[in-house]
This record gives C-alpha cells, structure tokens and sequence, in this order.
C-alpha cells in the first residue's frame, strides 16, 4: 500500500504489478523448501521417518516429538477402515456440520476486515481528512495490521484460542463500533473541533491492531483443528469457498450501504451478525490447544449435547472418555 500512494507508484499500475513479484518469487523459493506436515505423512503415507523430519523441522528437535508421533499412529489407526473424505459427509455427520458452524462463525467475525483493506482511504475521506492525510493513514493502518500479526504469531501458541477469539472478537467489534460511531459524529454534527476524526482514525488503527494480532491468523486455524485429518482439506475448501461468498457479498453492499447510511451500516452489516457468532462460538466452541483432534471433538461433542436444540442440532454419537473407532462408511464412533 506503501507503493500504491500517489506520491510513490499510485500513477503507475504496470510498474506496480512488476514489483509485486519480487516478493513473490522469494515467497515461491521459501516453499519449495518447507517439507509435508508431519500429520500427513505419517497419517496419509504412513512414513514415521520423513514424519519425525518434518517435526524436526518445524517445531525443532526435542523429546516431545516423539509423543506427537504416537498421537499421530493413534489416529490413523482409528482411520484406516474409512474411505475418503466427500463433501457429502459435511451435511451426513453431526460432527462435521458442527465443525463447519463454528469454523463459518469464526470466520464471518473477519468480514468487517475486508471492505476496509479494500476502501479505507474512502471511508477516511469520507470523514474529513485531506487526501494525502487520508492516503497515508491508510497505508499506515495496514504497516499497523502487519506489525499485529508478526507479535500476534508469538501469542496464538501460549494463550488459549478458545479465551482469545471470543476476548479479540468482542474488542474487534467495540472498535468498530466507535469507528462507526465517530465517523458518523464528523460527518454529520457540525462541530469546531476536528478531534472526532482522528478518534475516528484512532479507532481504525485500534481495529487493526486487534485483528492483525489474533483474529485474523486464527480464524484460519478453526477448521483443521476441528477434525480428523482425513476431512481436514473438504472441510477447509468448504469454509473457504463459503467465506469468499461472504466476502463478495458484504464487500459489495458496503460502499452503496455507506453512501446511504453512513458508517452506521458497518453495524447493521457487520457488528450485529458478529454478536450472534460470538455468541455460538462461546456455548459450542471446544478448547483446541494442546488437544488431540480426537479430544477436541469429544469436547465440541459434549457442548452440543448441552447446548439448546433452537441453535444446534443434537449430536446422535454416544460419548464415553478416550475410546475412539471409524466405522466402514467413515462415520467416527465415539464410545
């Protein structure tokens, strides 16, 4: 964004694409260098060796690893009589359909996200602030949002993921709020006092610190971890697709519903529908660090037994500790 200021490259689209493929390309360099996932190696190619590599690799030589490993056989046991996964089994399985729930819940909380990367410097214009100012700010809250996520990667591993969406969801959506709100004071009371916009812009910068930091990695986390290895990529490419819809369709609204409403559409749009995610997310969404895929669903399938049938269909798995089978059509047996 930096680039694509006026003053810099903002005159220049072609000269701005070539650029962009300088980082590309060392981006290209570094993957071909990363090794498969340790859980797809051995759960998938059944290779304990390249699996402690990759381990190795990732999270670095240690005693642990070796735990991992037997984490891992453990659920490929479970596994190996069931077939391959297919998008039909995400509607067939309570425990899938509840995956994909919360894994659409915690996603639909990043939406707000999007129509301000794309048109920040026009909601800041539309607040007041000079072009260059605007333009500016704008770049300035994505360094911001950049900088959130480099600290944010140190926190995701230590803290609770379950205490940290729900705590950055809640702020996440205040500061939206007070984003709307003062955006709404500077363009519609007249006033002396220019300090509505820059609380405004405060707000703005605040909002991405919070979703660089946690809300935007780890909503991503959400879907894998919610279930076994062998559903992991239908499950994900369903969430994905469905998220891209989302996104298409809020996007698009935003600016019509802005230049109707004002920043107030951001509530109806974006905080409102939140505020029922959150909410789900808090009855249904299992702790997931530290846990084994087999413990996070026993988990998320003891809240739904709990949880009310107006928000969630009751699970049919009969559930007693630690006793885990696949049956021959893939349906996950928890004993």
């Amino acid at each position: 964004m930096v680039l694509g200021m006026r003053s810099v490259l903002g005159e220049s689209l072609s000269r701005l694409l070539l650029l962009s493929l300088i980082p590309l390309i060392f981006s290209l360099c570094f993957i071909i260098r990363i090794p498969e996932t340790p859980k797809y190696l051995c759960m998938q190619r059944n290779n304990k060796e390249e699996a402690m590599k990759s381990l190795d690799f990732f999270q670095g030589p240690s005693s642990n690893n070796e735990l991992q490993l037997q984490e891992y056989e453990t659920e490929r046991i479970a596994e190996q009589t069931a077939g391959g996964s297919k998008y039909q089994d995400l509607m067939k399985k309570w425990h899938l359909r509840q995956a994909m729930r919360l894994a659409i819940a915690t996603l639909t909380l990043t939406l707000s996200f999007y129509p301000i990367l794309q048109s920040s410097t026009y909601f800041l214009l539309e607040t007041g602030l000079q072009g260059e100012t605007a333009q500016f700010c704008s770049t300035m809250s994505q360094v911001v949002l950049t900088l959130s996520s480099c600290f944010g990667a140190t926190m995701i591993d230590r803290f609770s993921r379950r205490k940290l969406l729900l705590t950055f969801g809640i702020m996440s959506n205040v500061l939206l709020m007070f984003f709307a709100f003062f955006s709404h004071l500077s363009t519609h009371v007249v006033s002396p006092y220019a300090w509505p916009r820059y609380a405004c812009l405060a707000s703005l910068l605040a909002y991405c610190i919070s979703f660089g930091m946690v809300l935007g990695p780890l909503s991503w986390f959400v879907a894998p971890e919610l279930v076994t290895q062998r559903h992991k990529c239908t499950t994900f490419s369903a969430c994905f697709a469905i998220h891209n819809l989302l996104i298409s369709l809020t996007d698009f609204a935003t600016i019509p519903l802005f230049r109707i409403f004002g920043s107030m559409c951001f509530v109806f749009l974006f905080v409102l529908p939140s505020i029922y995610c959150l909410g789900y997310i808090y009855l249904y969404m299992p702790e997931t660090l530290g846990k084994s895929t087999m413990d996070i669903i026993q988990d998320m399938i003891e809240r739904g037994k709990k949880g009310s049938d107006k928000l969630v269909d009751s699970p049919s798995m009969k559930v007693r500790p630690r006793i885990y089978s696949s049956t021959s059509d893939g349906d996950l047996r928890v004993y």
